[in-house]
């Protein structure tokens, strides 16, 4: 749940689809390291084939154990407790800028600011606001269902089961996790596009798109899954696999970077933490549910429990074309008009042209706040 909002917040309004997706593009990064780990350990035999696995987990959270001290501190946070030289000495630091023009991180700095004091004198937000106030509900209810879509779309039921998905094909021994190890990276090379492209492509359309992909895709493999499954055409069922493999591909130019970006963005700085929080259980939820079910739906329908990830990636298309608002190239401050909040700071290519024209009315005005 941190990592989406601190990158949402130390990111800038043009760049932030890319740097708040690494984190998806990373869990995909460690996804296929898994299954190769996997791959290797499953030539072993005793102790070492499960007992290197767990041990190799450490060598990442050492990494991060020793490279947060290099981290700053969110300029949003700092500003909320009133830090505000430490504030601009981050974001001019995020900015790299040294010795150029510094009207963007002024306007940046005193935008952030002025929205977050404002916000303060307003209301100080409990748990209760969440849903209390119409603004914020629209917010949460957008939030649980973009990370509801992301897991009804079936990408973790392909993910924990697909072992068991190549042997309903005929496949055994070390070709098992052979595909696995293949599968876990054809994502992240898709995603990598995503990145490329996200904030030129936008939010919202990328979602309905790929919803609509991945309910076709889905309707493929239950299809050739139910011709061709039992049957000794390899070709058919090699086609079968190839399509499980475009899905991830069509889910990680969508969906899998996106819910990382859109949750925290849609979010106001009063309530981040919390929203955000309340659209990770949910998804967690039904990734436990999905867990426990799938092994069972699968020995009773078969191929057609796909039938229902096609439904659901269906109703996620139209809902996400009908009702989700687009948030790419604003600021997180901008983005709060849409959901009706007051912002008393234009936008920043305004408020740039305000300290170009030495609006010294404005300067002094935010100067006075401190």
């Amino acid at each position: 749940m941190t990592i989406p909002i601190y990158n949402s917040e130390i990111a800038p309004s043009h760049k932030r689809g890319l740097i708040a997706g690494l984190h998806a593009q990373f869990v995909g990064v460690g996804f296929a390291a898994a299954n190769w780990v996997g791959f290797g350990c499953s030539y072993t035999s005793g102790g070492f084939q499960w007992r290197f696995p767990f041990a190799f987990q450490c060598l990442p959270a050492l990494i991060i154990l020793i490279g947060i001290f290099w981290l700053p501190y969110s300029p949003r946070w700092l500003l909320e407790q009133e830090r505000d030289e430490e504030a601009l000495a981050v974001i001019k630091r995020l900015h790299g800028h040294q010795g150029e023009d510094d009207t963007v991180i002024r306007g940046e700095f005193y935008q952030i600011r002025e929205q977050l004091r404002f916000e303060k004198a307003q209301y100080v937000a409990g748990w209760s606001d969440l849903f209390t106030r119409a603004n914020n509900r629209k917010r949460i209810i957008l939030a649980v269902l973009v990370q509801a879509f992301t897991q009804l779309s079936g990408i973790n039921v392909i993910n924990y089961y697909q072992t068991d998905l190549y042997k309903g094909l005929g496949m055994t021994g070390h070709t098992l996790t052979l595909l696995a190890g293949v599968y876990g990276l054809v994502g992240p090379l898709a995603n990598v596009v995503c990145l490329y492209y996200v904030d030129s492509w936008g939010r919202r359309k990328t979602l309905w798109i790929t919803g609509f992909v991945m309910a076709l895709d889905m309707a493929v493999v239950m299809g050739l899954s139910g011709g061709f499954a039992q049957s000794s055409n390899t070709v058919a069922k090699g086609f079968t696999i190839a399509f499980i493999f475009l899905f991830s591909m069509i889910y990680s130019l969508g969906y899998n970077s996106i819910h990382y970006i859109y949750v925290p963005e849609i979010m106001s700085m009063a309530i981040r933490a919390r929203g955000s929080s309340i659209a990770i259980v949910c998804n967690v939820i039904i990734n436990i549910v999905f867990n426990q079910i799938s092994p069972i739906a699968f020995a009773e329908v078969g191929y057609k429990y796909y039938s229902l990830f096609i439904c659901t990636n269906l109703v996620g298309a139209v809902t996400v074309f009908f009702f989700f608002p687009e948030t790419k190239g604003k600021s997180l401050e901008e983005i709060g008009q849409i959901f009706g909040d007051d912002v008393i700071v234009g936008d920043l290519a305004q408020l740039r042209e305000k300290i170009e024209a030495g609006d010294v009315e404005m300067m002094e005005q935010v100067e006075e706040r401190k």
